[in-house]
């Protein structure tokens, strides 16, 4: 495995440290957008089920509303599609982590969901830092080959994003 490979596991694995709270975050942007649309239809008037039947309207601030709100609705598709392929890609580290010796699987998850860095990973599970680095290495170098086979598996792609 090269460096870049190398660096893309890492990048993934930062990801999927923060994927609960981005998925979260994703979801109240979505509320938030569903709530600008129907406030938006109703200060004009029009109810927001019958906007999505895409019914040409004659008011210009009318139609200045629909077009807004079907910005926002292609937005709100777009964050579903990013929360659907977050998990997708956490359910496929999920099982390749549990492929993982206990201690490999205890500094990926020091170092990549609980951010903590090197001088206090080895305090916690008892290893030296040299330890701590070899066994890091040795996982992510499992994780590559382990992760690439899952990820076509499921037509999902092995990169930094």
């Amino acid at each position: 495995m090269n460096k870049r490979e190398k660096e893309n596991i890492k990048s993934l694995l930062r990801r999927w440290g923060g994927v609960v709270d981005y998925c979260k975050e994703l979801t109240i942007r979505i509320k938030e957008l569903e709530k600008i649309c129907a406030d938006s239809s109703y200060s004009v008037g029009i109810s927001y089920d019958y906007i999505r039947t895409n019914v040409q309207i004659s008011s210009r601030v009318e139609n200045t509303v629909i077009k807004t709100i079907m910005i926002y609705e292609k937005q709100m598709e777009e964050y579903e599609k990013e929360i659907e392929n977050a998990l997708k890609e956490k359910s496929i580290i999920d099982y390749v982590m549990s492929t993982l010796e206990n201690d490999e699987q205890k500094v990926i998850i020091l170092r990549y969901k609980e951010g903590l860095s090197w001088d206090n990973i080895p305090d916690i599970i008892h290893k030296s830092r040299k330890q701590c680095f070899r066994i890091h290495d040795r996982a992510i170098e499992k994780f590559g080959s382990q992760a690439e086979s899952s990820f076509s598996d499921k037509k999902l792609k092995l990169s930094s994003k």
